[in-house]
């Protein structure tokens, strides 16, 4: 089954979005998008579950996850 997360966190000093989309399957990470000002990829589930997380917390998953593709 797969599922999707949006982690959200507070702007940046700027102003800028700091959110997240991570694609599960069966528990693991298979997929890894920065928000931006774009938006979920088109291709990903429409229904995610929104998880508030800190800055920090968006930095470490944004590291840890960023190779995983847009799939």
């Amino acid at each position: 089954m797969t599922s999707c997360l949006w982690l959200h966190a507070p702007n940046d000093t700027n102003g800028n979005p700091r959110r997240l989309y991570l694609l599960l399957k069966d528990n693991r990470v298979i997929g890894c998008a920065d928000e931006g000002y774009h938006g979920r990829p088109d291709s990903w589930p429409h229904d995610c579950l929104a998880v508030s997380i800190t800055a920090r917390e968006y930095k470490i998953f944004l590291r840890r996850y960023e190779n995983r593709g847009q799939k």
